[in-house]
């Protein structure tokens, strides 16, 4: 016999329908056959009422029956029926339909929480959040390996930023670099100029001394253009033209005289290593062949992931780490490499390199440099013999498993935020040793090198800005201090200065520790100095201030900028070639300095010292 769904009304044909395919009800209401009275309803649940039913709708086809009789309110009505016999879904007018309850699905759930999970993904970051899994669900070892990763991909991203802006598209490109300063001399430092013998010399007109300079690098040549004003006056023009491919240098001083002084100074070994450094061909050599930031972070974090995903002993503790009086507690990863390990991350890195093509092009770009240059013969297979040395090895190491005893340890010490905030490599940190710790708005930082040289520091941070002071020491002895007061350190990842930093030098510990050739450099090493500022690799402006003690000695303000290289252009004017000390006194005694004299009359320079140096213009004239 027929029979509906006691919950949605679903007519079954077959009475041994058990479960109600569209609900999953198990309760049935049969169909009331033709002539007869109504089945009773089946007992509706009390947390379901159903209010009471009016007479049902009236077929127009069919002869009417009488309405079935009104249930009670706990009961529900029988289905009503056709007079042939066929039943038909319950109709009801002017009472609200029930809502029907949606069963619990967890395939809709996924549908919903997946792409959720995705789009935060990309917008907080893939790493961050394949990290967090990592952390909850994966082993030691490869939340150590994923640590490690975020951790090389960080600090790539600071290193890469300066390489390309400050090496490959700064020094090894030709640029033009203007920087425009004043100075500013203390009283200190003016008494001191003067001597005991003219304490009434008036020298407060050098504080309205001005230096605008640019240099310019182009190819094999390299210029400076100096302009000296006083005040607002411009005073002196300078023009200075290294050419390394003549090895000459080309002078120029308009205001003094209007020929242009040339030297030779392919003979003058310091003024020719000088021009190599700047304009050699050492320059056009790494700017051929030294990888871009892009190619570089990829070749060092693909070599890195081999490393770290091939340590497999790996343990996890925590540790309360002290440096000075801050104390932290951080999770600490006790890595260690076995001879096993090594063999496998040697050879596994091997093989990669045999396929790299990254690396294959950096060394095809070399050797095709090298062939240019001279260097190589023009029948050496520089990435041959490469090659052929990378299968030695490789033979070498699939016929050595290794053992287990243990080649290297390595520490990675871990802060709540999941940063690596202290390393530690050997098993008592001989070959590395640095660890930061913080405690609120604090830090304290200890470096060592495994030797005698070692870092300390301690300070206060607010956001990505630091105040405190950092000293290096050789054994106990403090060679220099280096004050930071409101520094951006996220900003300095980033290839920007932000803030002030000031060096304080212990010159006879330097001059000590110096080799000898660097003695009389490091006794210069007396007064320390500041900066204060902000600037990156296009643009910048800075305070300097340098001391001697705690007594000022100067302040200099300065800016700079840094863009393409304009045309070099020799000097205007006849070239005088100056051979010998008597081709310079003849360019001496025609010296006119009119000029000269006339624009410092218009500066704040005493009218006497003026005067003076008028005196000995007519005097070179005659």
């Amino acid at each position: 016999m027929a029979k509906f769904c006691a919950k949605c009304n679903k007519l079954f044909e077959d009475d041994n329908t058990r479960f109600c395919s569209v609900c999953g009800s198990s309760q049935f209401i049969p169909a009331v056959p033709v002539n007869r009275p109504a089945a009773p309803a089946q007992p509706v649940s009390p947390a379901r009422p159903v209010t009471q039913a009016q007479p049902a709708p009236i077929r127009p086809a069919a002869p009417v029956q009488p309405a079935a009789p009104v249930q009670p309110a706990a009961a529900r009505p029988a289905a009503p029926v056709t007079p042939q016999g066929a039943p038909v879904m319950p109709q009801f007018s002017g009472i609200p339909k029930e809502k029907k309850k949606k069963k619990f699905s967890f395939g809709k759930l996924v549908l919903i929480v997946i792409p959720l999970i995705l789009v935060a993904a990309i917008l907080l970051n893939l790493s961050t959040v394949t990290g967090f899994v990592t952390k909850i669900f994966g082993s030691d070892k490869s939340y150590f390996a994923s640590l490690e990763k975020q951790s090389v991909s960080d600090s790539l991203d600071s290193f890469s930023t300066s390489y390309q802006n400050y090496l490959l598209d700064d020094i090894l490109k030709d640029k033009t670099y203007n920087l425009k300063f004043d100075l500013k001399l203390s009283d200190d430092l003016k008494d001191a100029l003067k001597g005991s013998y003219a304490k009434k010399l008036d020298i407060n007109w050098l504080d309205d001394t001005t230096f605008d300079m640019t240099v310019t690098s182009g190819g094999k040549k390299l210029s400076e253009d100096l302009l000296i004003g006083i005040g607002s006056q411009h005073v002196l023009t300078t023009s200075v033209l290294f050419d390394s491919e003549t090895d000459q240098m080309l002078l120029s001083l308009k205001e003094i005289t209007d020929d242009v002084l040339k030297f030779n100074v392919k003979n003058t070994s310091k003024a020719s290593n000088y021009l190599s450094a700047l304009n050699g061909e050492d320059k056009e050599l790494y700017a051929a062949v030294l990888p871009s930031a892009s190619v570089l972070k990829d070749i060092i974090t693909k070599y890195h992931g081999i490393m770290v995903d091939n340590i497999e002993n790996v343990e996890k503790t925590t540790e309360s780490v002290t440096v000075g009086d801050i104390t932290e507690e951080l999770t600490v990863f006790k890595a260690e490499i076995s001879n096993k390990d090594l063999n496998k991350i040697t050879l596994e890195a091997l093989k990669e390199v045999k396929k790299d093509t990254q690396i294959k092009e950096i060394i095809e770009k070399a050797e095709a440099e090298l062939k240019k240059n001279g260097t190589l013969k023009e029948d050496e297979k520089y990435y041959e013999t490469f090659i052929a040395g990378i299968d030695e090895r490789i033979k070498e190491l699939e016929g050595k498993e290794g053992n287990d005893e243990i080649a290297l340890t390595v520490y990675d010490f871990v802060n709540s935020d999941d940063e690596i905030v202290g390393r530690k490599i050997g098993e008592n940190g001989e070959k590395l040793d640095y660890i930061t710790v913080c405690s609120d708005n604090k830090f304290a930082t200890r470096y060592n090198t495994g030797k005698t040289t070692s870092i300390t520091a301690a300070g206060t941070k607010n956001g990505d800005r630091i105040t405190g002071e950092y000293t290096l020491k050789d054994g106990k002895t403090v060679l220099y201090k280096i004050g930071l007061t409101d520094f951006d350190r996220e900003a300095f990842k980033k290839g920007v200065i932000d803030g002030k930093i000031r060096f304080t030098p212990n010159s006879k510990a330097i001059k000590k520790a110096a080799p000898s050739k660097l003695k009389s450099f490091a006794s210069m090493l007396d007064a320390s100095f500041e900066i204060n500022g902000k600037g990156d690799y296009k643009s910048g402006k800075f305070a300097f201030t340098s001391f001697n003690g705690e007594k000022v000695l100067f302040t200099s303000n300065a800016e700079y900028s840094i863009a393409d290289a304009k045309a070099i252009t020799a000097p205007a004017g006849k070239q005088v070639e100056i051979k010998d000390l008597n081709s310079l006194q003849k360019i001496l005694g025609d010296l006119h300095l009119d000029p000269f004299v006339a624009n410092l009359r218009k500066t704040s320079v005493p009218k006497e010292y003026v005067d003076a140096i008028d005196e000995v213009s007519k005097e070179l004239k005659n």
